[in-house]
């Protein structure tokens, strides 16, 4: 939940406690995370892909019930996969 740090500094500011980010919010998260994973590791794009499939998981970005997408995400070898998976759910 890389955006707890927000929430947690915005409800101490203000009293307010934000929502939680919504399905597309998430995606859009997810994506970057990838896109800086891959942009500043020393690891060929192909492993460093493979290390996050666990990680975008996490964003829980399937529709409740369903495991589609967390699926497809187990499965990517690069940030392509990634992209095609994840890009439509951030719109």
């Amino acid at each position: 939940k890389p955006w707890i740090f927000k929430h947690i500094e915005h409800e101490l500011r203000t009293g307010v406690t934000l929502p939680a980010p919504t399905r597309a919010e998430r995606a859009a998260i997810a994506l970057r995370h990838a896109h800086i994973t891959v942009e500043t590791t020393n690891l060929p794009e192909k492993v460093a892909v493979r290390e996050l499939r666990g990680q975008l998981s996490k964003y829980v970005l399937d529709e409740p019930g369903s495991k589609h997408i967390r699926n497809q995400l187990a499965r990517v070898e690069t940030i392509a996969d990634v992209e095609a998976i994840v890009l439509p759910l951030a719109e």
